[in-house]
């Protein structure tokens, strides 16, 4: 159930507390790509996308991208 708690934080509340746990998932080596490819952590990683926050956004593309 933690992909659900993280998907919640990262789609509501103030905007540098969604920083901040974008870049928590970030810093987990592999934490991301695995969301990704798990029907809840989709979500997730779409609402992670969606963090207005261009080094989150272009870090988590970067990540996706070389994992394909």
């Amino acid at each position: 159930h933690a992909v659900a708690v993280v998907s919640k934080s990262l789609c509501s509340g103030k905007v540098e507390n969604r920083v901040s746990v974008a870049r928590s998932v970030l810093k987990q080596p592999g934490l991301l790509v695995s969301m990704s490819r798990s029907r809840h952590g989709q979500e997730a990683v779409k609402f992670l996308l969606q963090v207005p926050n261009s080094e989150v956004f272009e870090n988590a593309c970067r990540v996706l991208t070389e994992n394909v």
